[in-house]
């Protein structure tokens, strides 16, 4: 009898110890691998055990589900990234977690899909992060110093590119061939260089749409070329050196809800048909606006539709007299005569739209 309570306290005791041991050695286990519901974490660059020294140790040691956490303890990570597993790749803090791609190749490159990057200083590579697969979001990182681009989508859709800071890149944002991407809540500024020096570049893209960011000191801010049925609103696009936003030959989009502000050359320049211009600011550009006629087989079908802008040149501003009269917007027949002729705006706005 005395032997059996022996065992029960005995058993009760190891019980009470095993639960207690995890307490006392917690900085140890933040340091390590540990198993969640999703997947387990790997940790790049802590002091504790299981850790790894190159984040692309860790990617290739991954499963998909898995979460790779990156501490700043060994930044900068002269590293350029192939992230081919559906990962999570977290790093602790966005102004001090550098990925240095030393001026080789592209500092980040992901391949599969459903990959989450969030938390990264991404600097020194030919373009700072290309994507070439679907349903991914870049979050919260510092894309700055890329050759080329700092993001590139590329064939891909369904990625979300969500409150980043790109600047001081050769371009800023590029999408090819891509459909049905988010581009929303980013600082986009001085992307300025000798071979690409847009702020958002779209070729050959379509039903993408870029919201709420913030577009600045670049030649062109926004440039869409063969590209049709995006969507361009609420965006601050300020201080293009030649062009806020640029259609070449783009087609039915709808660009709405802006303000367009202090570019050198002009606001808005549409070389395209069926595209919505609604409710935007137009305030102290040298030019506004411009446009170029874009004939097609069937008469009378290929304007574009300016509405509701609110313009600081108009001449309803000065009198109350004339604010029946509509905004005259300027624009040429084709490029090759550039014979002047004139759209309207019928509904000038009276005061500026908050964006």
């Amino acid at each position: 009898m005395h032997k059996n309570i022996l065992t029960v306290v005995g058993i009760t005791i190891l019980f009470l110890g095993t639960c207690i041991t995890p307490s006392v050695a917690i900085d140890n286990i933040k340091k390590c691998s540990i198993s969640i519901a999703s997947g387990i974490t790997l940790y790049v660059g802590g002091i504790g055990p299981g850790n790894y020294t190159t984040i692309q140790d860790a990617i290739d040691d991954a499963s998909n589900g898995d979460t790779v956490f990156v501490y700043d303890d060994l930044s900068p990570y002269i590293e350029n990234l192939l992230v081919n597993k559906i990962i999570k790749l977290i790093g602790e803090n966005k102004n001090t977690t550098v990925i240095d791609g030393s001026m080789t190749t592209d500092v980040l490159k992901i391949i599969t899909d459903d990959v989450n990057l969030t938390g990264f200083f991404i600097k020194n590579g030919t373009n700072g992060i290309q994507i070439f697969s679907k349903n991914n979001t870049i979050k919260n990182n510092l894309v700055i110093d890329n050759k080329f681009y700092g993001i590139i989508l590329d064939s891909t859709y369904y990625n979300t590119i969500i409150r980043n800071n790109i600047s001081n890149n050769g371009g800023g944002i590029g999408i090819w061939d891509s459909k049905d991407n988010v581009v929303i809540g980013n600082e986009i500024v001085n992307n300025t260089g000798n071979y690409v020096n847009f702020g958002i570049y779209l070729f050959e893209s379509d039903f993408n749409n870029i919201s709420k960011n913030f577009i600045s000191r670049s030649p062109c801010n926004i440039h869409l070329s063969v590209s049709n049925e995006n969507i361009i609103s609420h965006n601050v696009v300020s201080k293009g050196y030649h062009r806020g936003i640029q259609l070449h030959f783009s087609n039915d989009n709808t660009i709405s809800r802006n303000t367009i502000s202090s570019t050198f050359y002009v606001g808005l320049q549409i070389e395209s048909r069926h595209n919505k211009v609604l409710q935007n600011n137009f305030i102290n550009n040298t030019n506004h606006s411009s446009f170029t006629f874009i004939f097609k087989t069937v008469p009378g079908l290929n304007f574009n539709k300016w509405d509701g802008n609110y313009w600081d040149d108009w001449i309803g501003h000065n009198n109350a007299i004339f604010s029946i009269f509509p905004k005259i917007i300027k624009g040429i027949l084709t490029r090759d005569f550039k014979f002047p002729i004139l759209a309207f705006d019928w509904h000038p706005a009276k005061e500026q739209y908050e964006i």
